[in-house]
């Protein structure tokens, strides 16, 4: 996980952690494949309730809307929401994403917080 990274309550980082194709072996007894992590970039919001599959990356700068099921990696400074979750738009213009790049290369520093509610 990355720096500045706000995560709202319930998150839930599951999935793909059992197989299902052997035929004759009952699920429970099939076993499991590697674990795959979960990356979560720099600056990313994650709102309530989201459901994020192992082996996702959430790339810089994303904002991930509550209640969403990300089932596959989600792009630098975009605004995804639905289930599956989907983009519903770009966070900033390319110049925006120059200056915000720059300000995130930066060394972390303490800030202002949003007040808690």
């Amino acid at each position: 996980m990355g720096n500045y990274v706000m995560i709202g309550p319930e998150l839930l980082i599951t999935g793909a952690d059992h197989r299902f194709d052997e035929p004759g072996v009952a699920v429970i007894f099939s076993g499991r494949p590697e674990p795959e992590n979960c990356v979560i970039e720099n600056d990313v919001w994650i709102g309530a309730r989201v459901t994020v599959l192992k082996g996702v990356r959430i790339g810089r700068g994303a904002v991930i809307a509550a209640g969403a099921v990300v089932t596959r990696d989600v792009p630098p400074y975009t605004i995804m929401g639905g289930v599956p979750a989907r983009m519903i738009r770009e966070r900033f213009d390319e110049a925006a994403r120059k200056q915000h790049d720059a300000y995130l290369a930066l060394p972390p520093h303490e800030g202002h917080y949003c007040e808690q509610v």
